[in-house]
């Protein structure tokens, strides 16, 4: 997920300090001759566009691989300066939105804070169609947004990441084949040397719908959960809330068995070289996340739809693979990726889910307020428990 990459979070390109993204605006054209027409996205016709606005502000949390786009936008119209500032909780930009006050162009998120947008009135729809490299995505994770996130009149959001969250993580040193149920998590066996993830109040119980057979997007006995989740509290060492510490935690063997996402255990084993930690999907099956991109209402759309297409190029999704280490959507994953020298064989086997783990995940969409309010009720009386 996003999150993960909090440590290589920081504003990569800038005008001015960070917080002159709100002061920057860009209402000229290519070489700033004249002012272009004010349009909206479903107002542009043709992608690329003949014209571009002279500024692009990009607000993501995958700082270096937008940064490399940023570059590769500012080469291919070198009258555009664009701006890429990192984030570390989606409220800051959604507070941005909030106020009215902010020139952002596009933002990359989650399912969860793009419905948040969409009710919200903030983003804009986006004409997919029209782009050209929209074809190079997998319909399995575009459906998903196609059929949750187009509001009522459109498509609000493009995906170009995905993880499994949670994935059964285990250190493949002290297991001889990868654990094969939920169950491994509430065995007395491995007392004091687990932990689990749990970054937001849904996550536990996510989880223990997934081991108690239910619907982790809809249960039907939050009870049931609730118990289950306080029989476990007292074998894990600790919750994880922080991407970062809790990959190490993994790293440095402080623990051997837990959850986390198989996005953050390939940086592990690719980007620390822990090939002692690895992470599976277990029989009862698991979900997985799509992170985003939208577009808020914004003063360069010229330059944010040529932006997006861009970054749905294959050689973007290569260089998103070799600088992140996650799944992208992309058709025909293993020959793309094989195509780029720098990417390990190992990490595109990772990341190319084949159908016997697709067919066992459930797709982590934004839930209804009343089972998010449940969850938070289970989550709070397992903390006081």
């Amino acid at each position: 997920m996003p999150l993960d990459n909090i440590d290589r979070r920081t504003l990569m390109k800038a005008a001015g300090s960070a917080g002159s993204v709100a002061a920057l605006s860009g209402c000229m054209g290519g070489g700033g001759d004249e002012e272009l027409e004010d349009i909206s996205l479903m107002d542009i016709e043709e992608v690329p566009t003949e014209n571009q606005e002279s500024e692009l502000n990009i607000w993501n949390w995958y700082v270096q691989w937008v940064e490399w786009g940023a570059e590769q936008y500012e080469e291919e119209y070198p009258d555009v300066s664009t701006t890429v500032e990192g984030y570390s909780q989606p409220t800051q930009w959604f507070s941005q939105l909030q106020s009215g006050d902010h020139q952002i162009d596009n933002i990359g998120t989650t399912a969860e804070w793009t419905e948040r947008g969409i009710d919200q009135d903030f983003l804009q729809e986006i004409p997919y169609d029209r782009i050209p490299n929209w074809e190079n995505l997998d319909e399995r994770f575009t459906q998903p947004i196609l059929d949750n996130l187009s509001g009522d009149e459109g498509v609000y959001a493009i995906p170009h990441s995905m993880s499994v969250f949670p994935s059964l993580v285990y250190n493949n040193e002290h297991f001889d084949e990868p654990p094969s149920s939920w169950d491994v998590l509430w065995d007395d066996e491995y007392a004091d040397e687990m932990a689990i993830m749990a970054h937001y109040s849904s996550a536990p119980g996510k989880l223990a719908a997934l081991y108690t057979g239910q619907d982790p997007n809809d249960p039907d006995d939050f009870d049931e959960l609730q118990e289950v989740l306080i029989n476990q509290k007292e074998l894990l060492t600790t919750y994880g809330t922080e991407h970062e510490s809790h990959m190490q935690a993994f790293i440095n063997e402080d623990i051997i068995l837990g959850t986390h996402t198989s996005g953050r255990i390939n940086i592990a084993n690719y980007g620390h070289d822990a090939d002692h930690v690895s992470w599976t999907v277990p029989e009862e099956g698991s979900m997985f996340g799509i992170d985003l991109i939208v577009v808020p209402e914004g003063p360069n759309p010229r330059n944010t739809i040529n932006f997006l297409n861009m970054m749905l190029s294959m050689d973007s999704f290569r260089e998103f693979v070799n600088i992140m280490n996650y799944k992208p959507p992309i058709n025909n994953l293993s020959e793309e990726l094989s195509q780029d020298d720098r990417i390990p064989e190992g990490l595109i086997e990772d990341v190319n889910w084949g159908d016997e783990i697709f067919e066992n995940l459930i797709w982590s969409g934004p839930l209804p307020d009343d089972v998010q309010e449940q969850y938070d009720e289970v989550w709070t009386e397992v903390q006081a428990a």
